[in-house]
């Protein structure tokens, strides 16, 4: 059978009886070799045997350990066999929403259930199941007679609740029970069965079942809840794709370790270095801090004397000497975040939290600074904000006037102010 949507096909069919050359394992083997179905064909067994019982129930959304366990308790209510001598299985169906779970019952004798084992012999089959097991959502939607080996037929007719009822059926009763043809069933497409006569047609409704079953999404989701196939009636099929996935899985996750192991071992290594780097530096800081400290204040006096020496000899002076007067001339309430030297030509921002009115005059005075200009002011509540420029050059010897105290009052009004950059004539320079 092969499943087409919603619907189903018979592809082929085949029917032995055993007899004493043959016996029913060898019979299976046989049918199933000349339906030429593959290995790739999922096979499904059972059997329409009054021997097996169904039992419908409920149980709350549950695990499936839990599940199980709350089924074994309504199993000792339908059976009266002790666990230990029957096998059993399950299968829930479905349900509406917001109510309880319904659950098929289903057990064997143990001698029953090992006689079904013997009976397959050495086939692969996926499942081991009754057909009346199968039933639902399989055929939901009409009535089953089966016929047991003993000739009894049992109606299994569906009630109000999803379940089914099991009563004896009269011989007139067909199999599929909702039509008079033998395989009244609008899902089943026959195919090679509808030229059979109406009795052997109907005595195809077991395998018929549980080919549908196993064409359907039940097959998957009982596997765990059913009769249980024992690992060498399990099917081999696929097992190079398999082995080939299972080998990429790992190869994959190898590659995946191995990257991530260099990954950590770089990142490792690189904290290692930063670490001995960072070792490096502090042995240095450390040891240009006590140097630093060890400096005397006459050391400090004597490199002082020996710029101011020699910058007697330059043309210009020089940074140092523009930045120590600088030094020396910005009081203690002012700063620089900004200082610019192009050539000898000096930009300056300064910062004051004070303003020092005599800043540029002082800076004039200076003699290793000359031509000072304020370039722009702001005054903002609490702090003075100045850009300066100016060029670091020897005063000449007419620029050189002694440099006034703050506290000096101006010249009087009737002696003339002497311009510190014009030497008065018949007055000889200093």
């Amino acid at each position: 059978m092969r499943g087409r949507g919603d619907r189903v096909a018979v592809q082929a069919h085949w029917q032995a009886k055993t007899d004493a050359s043959a016996s029913l394992a060898e019979c299976l083997a046989e049918g199933l070799a000349r339906l030429g179905t593959g290995e790739n064909a999922l096979v499904v067994a059972g059997a329409a045997d009054a021997a097996c019982g169904i039992a419908e129930t409920t149980v709350p959304a549950l695990k499936a350990a839990e599940t199980r366990g709350a089924l074994g308790f309504e199993l000792a209510r339908a059976c009266p066999l002790p666990p230990d001598r029957i096998a059993w299985g399950y299968r829930l169906l479905p349900a509406e929403k917001g109510k309880r779970t319904p659950a098929r019952l289903f057990f064997l004798r143990q001698t029953a259930w090992e006689h079904w084992l013997e009976s397959v012999g050495d086939l692969k089959i996926d499942a081991l199941v009754p057909p009346q097991a199968a039933l639902d959502p399989v055929l939901a939607e009409q009535d089953l007679v089966l016929t047991a080996g003993s000739g009894e037929r049992f109606l299994f007719a569906r009630t109000g609740k999803g379940g089914r009822a099991v009563r004896p059926a009269g011989e007139a009763t067909p199999a599929f029970g909702n039509g008079p043809q033998p395989l009244a069933w609008d899902r089943l497409v026959p195919g090679p069965l509808a030229s059979l006569p109406a009795d052997q047609q109907a005595t195809y409704a077991p395998a018929l079942v549980l080919a549908a079953y196993g064409t359907s999404r039940c097959l998957a989701d009982d596997r765990d809840t059913g009769f249980p196939v024992p690992y060498n009636l399990q099917p081999r099929r696929n097992q190079l794709n398999r082995f080939l996935a299972v080998a990429l899985l790992v190869l994959l996750v190898g590659l995946g370790t191995a990257a991530i192991w260099r990954e950590v071992a770089a990142r490792s290594a690189l904290l290692v270095e930063l670490r001995a780097e960072q070792t490096r530096i502090q042995r240095d800081i450390d040891q240009r801090t006590t140097a630093a400290g060890s400096v005397t204040e006459e050391a400090i006096v004597a490199l002082a004397m020996e710029l101011k020496e020699a910058r007697t000899d330059l043309d210009r002076p020089s940074l140092a000497a523009v930045l120590v007067e600088l030094t020396e001339t910005l009081g203690p309430n002012s700063w620089s975040h900004k200082f610019d030297w192009v050539g000898g030509a000096v930009t300056i921002d300064i910062e004051e939290t004070d303003e020092d009115l005599d800043l540029v005059r002082n800076l004039e005075f200076s003699p290793v600074i000359g031509d000072v200009f304020q370039e722009n002011i702001t005054r903002i509540v609490g702090k003075v904000n100045r850009q300066l420029k100016m060029n670091a050059r020897w005063d000449m010897e007419n620029e050189r006037p002694s440099k006034p105290e703050p506290g000096n009052r101006p010249a009087p009004a009737n002696e003339p102010a002497v311009d510190p950059g014009i030497v008065p004539a018949g007055i000889p320079p200093h």
